[in-house]
């Protein structure tokens, strides 16, 4: 298991292959140009921002705070569940 340091530490590629393997997919939402997903990692958040246009992945940010989460709350909906 990585901490959030070891993993932010890694290199593009061996950080998407980690996440695969060990991390939970939570939602996804779009930003223009970008698709970007949201993951839970061993207690901490993972955001992989993947570039529809040139169809590879722009960046990848590790975050813990929920303040992050907000710009989510707009996807989520409650519908189906009541």
């Amino acid at each position: 298991m990585l901490s959030l340091q070891e993993y932010s530490s890694l290199p593009v590629d061996l950080q998407s292959n980690y996440l695969w393997n060990n991390g939970r997919f939570l939602i996804s939402h779009h930003d223009h140009r970008y698709c970007i997903n949201l993951y839970s990692l061993h207690g901490y958040f993972v955001e992989v921002w993947y570039d529809t246009l040139l169809n590879h992945i722009h960046a990848i940010t590790v975050f813990t705070t929920s303040r992050r989460l907000e710009s989510y709350v707009q996807s989520v909906s409650i519908t189906n569940l009541m």
